[in-house]
C-alpha cells in the first residue's frame, strides 16, 4: 500500500509525522511502522527502502519547532488532539 505523507527531508533521512489531522487515533502508516520499522519511500522517481525510529521525549521535544516551522499544520493539528503524534525518522537501509 503507498501512502502520501508530507515530510521534512533532512540529508539521508525523512522524517514524517503521524498527525492525521488531528484526528484521535494514530494514522495505520504510523502503525504499521511502530510494529514493523521497515518500509519503502518514494519520492518522485527515486525509489528506497528505510528503517524507521521512532522518536519520544526530548528528541522529539527538540525536533517539533523545526517540524512546525516546516509544516505549520502539524503545530495547529497537535494543539487540538489529546494524542501525541508519531514522529519517525527513516534512514536508508
Amino acid at each position: 500500500m503507498t501512502t502520501a505523507v508530507n515530510y521534512l527531508d533532512r540529508g539521508e533521512d525523512i522524517i514524517v509525522v503521524g498527525s492525521l489531522a488531528g484526528l484521535s487515533m494514530h494514522p495505520h502508516w504510523s502503525l504499521n511502522l511502530e510494529k514493523t520499522p521497515r518500509a519503502w519511500v518514494q519520492l518522485h522517481e527515486r525509489r528506497w527502502q528505510v528503517n524507521a525510529r521512532k522518536i519520544t521525549g526530548e528528541e522529539r521535544a527538540k525536533l517539533w519547532p523545526t517540524l512546525t516551522a516546516h509544516f505549520p499544520l502539524w503545530g495547529h493539528f497537535q494543539k487540538y488532539s489529546d494524542r501525541e503524534f508519531n514522529v519517525f525518522v527513516l534512514s536508508p537501509a
